[in-house]
């Protein structure tokens, strides 16, 4: 069994979490990145009990539109009542993720550390505040682990199979939701029972579960593949060459990069105890970061020079105001200047190094001395109680096939599709980080992180409470913007208001989004009427998909010459993080 002591730090981490979301004020008429997409759904769902998609989602969704769609029939349909569909499903996911970090040997004030590093990164506050597949998708992965630590530390052969079985079952559920959730059930599942070996059954039954649950996501998937305006992505669709491999390489460091930027709360414990280090190593940390700087100060201040800086790859944080990315026309307001991006950067680096040089020895001094092990029970030495901890092997075993297959399935994505590596799916790698981390930590230096850990977690709370509080706040102007070109007798079809609000007009007005790409026989595309003439600053990618959406009013940034004033003020809104004073401006079409 598991010690006891602070069973309940992990509620306790998760009512933080809520309440950092909720004091963010995470509320707009508007939706959220893909989520207006999936909340289409979800309406249509509690309305009909069908499954309708509009050619935008390429995640199954699966039992989350049955659970946004049960808070809609309690609560009538709103961005928000869906959203808020998501707020207990995180807090159930820091609970079990405080409880795996337990049960994989990590001390009390540790896990509480590590889950917090989890619970309160900036990614996660802002995906538990939408109606995104990521938090669902990471608390299928996370159940699943738990369960399979749970047959691991069984006491009878019976309890490990039904732990076993529990975790397959609940795992092929829950990779409904998000298709690559699924890697539970096929990769940990079977690792687990690999480990169960020795027990009596565990090959048969994992090898029967495992063979039942690929049967069940086959069918899933051929399914999905055939529902009207479904996105089902194939790999072998698209040829390579070599700009697919220099884009897969720049994608995979920069993914990299902000793993570690992401991990700083414990990686933050290596930079204190730098002392141990030889000057040599020293000197070649502070060579790098004094290389790095230069590099940074000199570059151009382009889309491709920032993202040499942190956050490196696009999407949540870039848009919480890292540099000026988004989907409404002109220059979007910046909180972290150039100066603030290389010091933290070079932070980052620094503690990433110390770690990397200090792992390195580390597995020298195994090579020389050997290593491995098996589970075994161990006693504690302050306490009269039984604690089971897993081994080095065994940790590598459960964590480390899960972790490849993961990275795989992201390299194949960005190689073949030539997509982006968004900083939101590095959340599963976030947790497996902290987990062998942690244990690494408690092995190598000190059984208690040092207190500067839970400052930079607290430092990383307050700007991602900040950063999600200046995304809604910006979201409620726009749609007081558009509300206020609506009131003057304009449609909304002519209102450009960017990518959620242009989105969901379409899918409302034409029931599917213009997605010729992944177009199957039978799935209806509009021809898209825009003006391709139009500069490039005032030209946006969405314009083929959104066919219904003829604009004459332009919600912008900033003023912009290709458009035409307008009789409409602009519209002010405030932000916690600077610039503290905002503005929207509304143009005319010339």
């Amino acid at each position: 069994m598991v010690d006891r002591k602070g069973r309940f730090d992990g509620v306790l981490c998760a009512i933080v979490m809520a309440a950092c979301v909720l004091a963010a004020r995470p509320f707009a008429a508007m939706g959220f990145i893909d989520d207006w997409s999936y909340a289409r759904t979800a309406q249509i769902f509690a309305e009909t009990g069908h499954f309708v998609y509009n050619g935008w989602a390429t995640a199954m969704l699966g039992w989350q539109i049955w659970w946004g769609a049960l808070f809609i029939k309690l609560f009538g349909f709103s961005f928000t009542a869906v959203r808020m569909s998501t707020l207990p499903i995180a807090m159930v996911t820091v609970c079990l993720f405080h409880q795996i970090l337990v049960r994989c040997g990590v001390k009390r004030w540790n896990a509480v550390v590590g889950t917090l590093t989890v619970a309160l990164c900036p990614l996660f506050l802002v995906l538990t505040a939408s109606y995104m597949s990521d938090i669902p998708g990471l608390f299928a992965i996370v159940l699943c682990l738990y369960l399979c630590l749970r047959a691991l530390e069984a006491g009878s052969d019976r309890a490990a199979l039904l732990w076993l079985a529990a975790a397959a079952v609940t795992n092929a559920a829950g990779g409904t939701v998000r298709q690559v959730a699924w890697l539970g059930v096929l990769v940990i599942v079977p690792s687990t029972a690999w480990l169960l070996r020795k027990r009596r059954g565990a090959m048969v039954a994992g090898l029967l579960l495992w063979s039942v649950s690929v049967a069940f996501i086959f069918l899933c998937l051929h399914w999905f593949k055939h529902q009207p305006y479904s996105v089902a992505e194939t790999f072998l669709a698209h040829s390579l060459n070599v700009g697919s491999f220099i884009h897969l390489g720049s994608q995979c460091v920069k993914a990299f990069l902000c793993l570690g930027l992401i991990t700083l709360p414990i990686l933050a414990a290596w930079l204190s105890a730098a002392s141990r280090y030889s000057w040599r190593k020293k000197a070649g940390i502070l060579l790098v970061l004094v290389a790095l700087a230069v590099l940074w100060s000199v570059m151009p201040r382009d889309d491709g020079g920032d993202s040499l800086m942190m956050p490196w790859v696009t999407h949540l944080f870039s848009s919480m105001g890292t540099w000026t990315t988004g989907d409404n026309f002109g220059v979007k307001p910046v909180n972290l200047g150039v100066p603030a991006r290389i010091v933290i950067s070079l932070v980052v680096v620094a503690a990433m190094l110390a770690f990397l040089m200090d792992l390195w020895s580390y597995l020298a001094r195994a090579r020389r001395q050997g290593g491995g092990g098996t589970g075994r029970i161990i006693t504690g030495q302050d306490e009269a109680k039984v604690v089971w901890e897993l081994s080095w092997v065994e940790l590598f075993w459960l964590l480390g096939p899960f972790c490849l297959s993961y990275i795989a399935l992201i390299v194949f994505r960005a190689l073949f599709l030539h997509i982006s590596i968004f900083d939101r799916y590095l959340l599963p790698l976030l947790a497996v980080n902290a987990v062998l981390m942690l244990r690494y930590y408690q092995q190598e230096f000190s059984e208690k992180l040092p207190p500067v850990t839970l400052w930079v977690v607290a430092i990383f709370a307050l700007y991602g409470v900040g950063g999600l509080h200046d995304w809604y706040s910006l979201q409620r102007a726009r749609v007081a913007a558009a509300d206020e070109i609506r009131a003057s007798g304009v449609p909304r079809t002519a209102i450009w208001d960017g990518f959620e609000y242009n989105g969901w007009t379409q899918i409302t007005v034409a029931g599917h989004i213009n997605n010729e790409i992944f177009r199957k026989p039978g799935d209806e595309v509009q021809p898209g009427e825009y003006d391709s003439n139009l500069p490039a600053e005032c030209y946006s990618w969405l314009n083929p998909y959104t066919s219904v959406v003829k604009p004459e009013y332009y919600v912008v940034y900033s003023e912009l010459p290709c458009f035409a004033p307008s009789s409409f003020a602009p519209v002010s809104y405030g932000a916690w993080l600077p610039p503290f004073h905002r503005e929207l401006y509304i143009q005319r079409r010339k």
